[in-house]
Parts: C-alpha cells; structure tokens; sequence
C-alpha cells in the first residue's frame, strides 16, 4: 500500500497540463508519481510517457541518462533519485555534454507547425541547428549525478519536433545558473528565444490563465522556470 510522503500540485497551467507529482513510500521504497490534475490532463501525461521514450533513444551512448519510468493506466510513475545535482561549476562539462548528446542527431532548424503552436513562428539565421527530443528544462536542478551518469529527473517538456539546440543553453543560462561564458549563444539567437520563452508561457503552458504575471514573478522570485513552478504543495 502506498504512504503518501509529498505532493506537489502544478495546477496553475493551462488546464490541458495540470499535473500532480506525488512520492509515495511502498513497502519501504520511495516513488514518485506523475498523474492529471483532472481528465483534461490525461493526453499530456501519455504524451509526457512518449517523448521520454524519445528522449531515452535520442541520449543513448551520452552523458545523460533518463530516470527509469513506466506508465501505468493514466500515471507515469519512476524510481525517487537522490545525489547531487549539478551547479554552475559543471557549465563547461554540460555545455559539451549537450552538444555530444544532440550534434549527432543535429538538422538545419525550419519552423514545423508543431513548433509554431508552442512556441510560436519564428525567424532564426540561416544554419541554425536543431533536433527532436530536446527536453528544454533540462537545467541543471533537474539533473542528478548518479553511477549511471547525469540522471534527468524532469523531462515533462520534451518536444518530438526540432528545436534549437542552443535553446537549451539560453534556458540553463537564464533559468539554470549556467555561466554565460560557457553557453556561446549568438545574440541574435538569443532575442529568439527569448520571443519563445515568452509564447511558451503565455500561449501555451499558461494560455488562459488570469494574473499571469503575477504568476511569472512569483516563478521568478523562487529561481524556477514558469513551466515548472511549484504553485501549492504540502509535505508529510
């Protein structure tokens, strides 16, 4: 029988991905599981289950590995990791780390019509690369140091269509702590992403949520990505 320990609600997202992240103690072992908020949320958490298989395939023979998951019926649920995470003295090992992972899967980025839905349309210089099952919170508080590697413990955004490479470096940067000499993202990149992050939150994870930004200054205050700000919680 499963004790709960911890409960996370993210239930301040666009309903389609409000989610709740339980740990549970069973028969003495810790594990967490992902479930919707409410049946508007069950397509996400399939989806979810999709792109870390994705994800898993794409990052095999790198750096990183992905917390072991399974789904059951409607829940995702995968093994409680403990370790270190990783901090802004491992950005120029993450920094290679991610171009070893992605560069062999690399294409020329074109805006795809899954792409502009979350992210919006955009316009990029010519040669800018990309690949699919980028998980764009893969900061460094989501990454734990294990014997299996960099063990990724959150991979709710993983997209199975291109985006840019160098996304990933702006994110950790402005969400993560990386240290800016490390991520080498060309300025005029930058100002696209930015216009990316800004349709992501608004016209996607949160679209039609009210107070929006008070929602994004709270993210903020607590160093976290809007995409995964913890809104209401209780421990046990």
């Amino acid at each position: 029988m499963d004790r709960l320990l911890y409960e996370k609600l993210s239930n301040q997202r666009n309903p389609r991905f409000n989610i709740i992240t339980d740990i549970v103690d069973r028969d003495g072992t810790k594990v967490v599981i992902k479930r919707p908020y409410s049946s508007e949320a069950t397509a996400h958490i399939h989806k979810t289950y999709d792109n870390y298989r994705g994800l898993q395939e794409t990052l095999q023979g790198s750096d990183f590995c992905v917390n072991e998951t399974k789904l059951v019926g409607d829940t995702i649920e995968c093994e409680f990791i403990q370790g270190d995470c990783l901090t802004s003295k491992d950005s120029a090992e993450y920094a290679e780390a991610i171009r070893k992972a992605y560069m062999p899967h690399a294409m020329q980025f074109e805006c795809t019509p899954e792409f502009v839905e979350v992210f919006g349309e955009v316009s990029l210089p010519q040669g800018v690369l990309a690949a699919k099952y980028i998980d764009i919170d893969l900061i460094f508080e989501n990454i734990i140091k294990t014997n299996k590697g960099w063990e990724i413990i959150d991979y709710e955004w993983t997209f199975d269509f291109p985006i840019p490479i160098n996304y990933l470096l702006y994110r950790a940067r402005i969400f993560g702590g990386m240290v800016a000499s490390f991520a080498k993202v060309p300025y005029e990149e930058e100002q696209v992403y930015q216009q990316m992050e800004e349709h992501f939150q608004s016209k996607y994870c949160y679209k039609g949520v009210k107070n929006l930004s008070e929602l994004q200054a709270h993210v903020a205050k607590n160093n976290k990505t809007a995409a995964d700000s913890t809104i209401a919680s209780r421990a046990y």
